[in-house]
């Protein structure tokens, strides 16, 4: 039955994007907005159904670095514990996590947290942000066990931290939030700049890309600020939403903070590279990767690399003072991830020991992850109340 739900579901989805491309005026609709609708549609995108569909694991479309044993999450308490250290001498610690997914790395977090530091854990009170009904049904359950928790959507962020301790500081950390943001996309065609949109092709029954003018200046003016240059048919993502996170992320904060960004990226230099001439953007379902968006409406997820220029650039303008930008192969040995490997001489593969020398080895080494990720680290320095 649930399975029946779902199809009928992305049937609906399906309809309702070709709704909006044959009543635009352009009969087309750019590709940003067909991405939001593909990841985040309230009753049948991707992320919106994604706490009854498992999306993320084994069994899922894709795995986070919290899937490969707790190590990850090992690693980012040992970095609370540090920043707490160093900008919290006494008070109270709001932990938050945006974007959290299933709950599994906040609940990791948490429980490490009480083992090793439980005075520090008594003073935090943990907040999920996230924009899924289903998905926040999914976290507090994950984290039961934690009273100090509040789960809120994302639009009542703004305000929620009114009535906060004085002596409270702020860490958020997102792992592979801004990869998910829906992007414009923009290619160099017989000279000029244009912008992807997508229509609908009545006779193969299916979307298709349109290159359109573009709408306006913004595309150029940002091109000409990262000092952009295509080659003829090269595509490059745009993510609009980077800015205005870091701008509503720094609305709710009233105080000193630390952001942590976490997410597959890299430089515009490199990320508009001669030999990028597709972009970024990748899909994923049941852990196949691929290159084409439209199709599986609904059903797989769609990412393009983070530019952590935007990210730095835009946090210095939110009021964040100090950034640290690494990738997360230098992030986690930072934080102890080497002290965590054990001797051991069990020659059973799967004791304990043996999983979690092999978790190290699959974050440090594995597919290049640990040069791929990059850590962004951005400091508010605020005064207590």
């Amino acid at each position: 039955m649930q399975d029946q739900e779902l199809q009928l579901g992305k049937q609906e989805l399906y309809e309702e994007i070709r709704g909006r491309i044959r009543s635009s005026e352009r009969q087309a609709i750019p590709f940003s907005e067909y991405m939001r609708l593909c990841l985040y549609h309230p009753l049948y995108g991707y992320y919106s159904t994604a706490g009854t569909t498992g999306a993320i694991g084994r069994e899922g479309d894709f795995y986070t670095s919290s899937n490969i044993g707790t190590v990850f999450a090992d690693t980012i308490v040992h970095f609370i514990i540090e920043e707490t250290r160093k900008r919290l001498p006494k008070g109270k610690l709001r932990l938050v996590e945006w974007g959290g997914g299933t709950g599994r790395l906040a609940a990791q977090i948490m429980d490490r947290l009480r083992q090793e530091a439980c005075s520090l854990y008594d003073e935090t009170t943990l907040w999920m942000v996230e924009s899924s009904t289903a998905l926040r049904a999914k976290q507090q359950e994950a984290l039961a066990s934690h009273e100090a928790l509040r789960i809120i959507d994302p639009c009542e962020w703004d305000k929620a931290a009114e009535g906060e301790a004085p002596d409270t500081l702020t860490i958020v950390y997102a792992n592979e939030l801004l990869d998910a943001f829906p992007v414009r996309r923009i290619r160099r065609s017989k000279g000029r700049i244009v912008e992807l949109f997508v229509g609908w092709n009545e006779a193969a029954e299916s979307f298709m890309e349109l290159e359109l003018d573009l709408g306006d200046e913004s595309v150029l003016l940002y091109m000409e600020k990262r000092n952009i240059r295509l080659l003829e048919g090269q595509t490059i993502e745009i993510n609009d939403g980077v800015e205005a996170w870091i701008q509503a992320l720094a609305r709710g904060i009233d105080g000193p903070a630390t952001a942590v960004v976490i997410d597959y990226g890299d430089t515009t230099k490199e990320l508009t590279a001669s030999y990028r001439m597709n972009g970024t953007l990748l899909c994923y379902y049941r852990h196949q990767a691929s290159d084409e968006p439209y199709i599986r409406v609904g059903e797989q997820d769609i990412t393009s690399h983070v530019n952590f220029d935007d990210v730095l650039q835009a946090g210095t303008a939110a009021g964040f003072e100090e950034n640290e930008y690494m990738s997360q192969k230098k992030f986690l040995m930072d934080n102890g991830i080497l002290t965590m490997l054990a001797d051991h001489y069990d020659p059973n593969p799967f004791s304990e020991v043996a999983k979690r020398n092999r978790s190290i080895r699959q974050l440090l080494l594995s597919d290049g992850m640990s040069e791929l990720f990059k850590v962004c680290i951005m400091r508010k320095k605020g005064v207590f109340r």
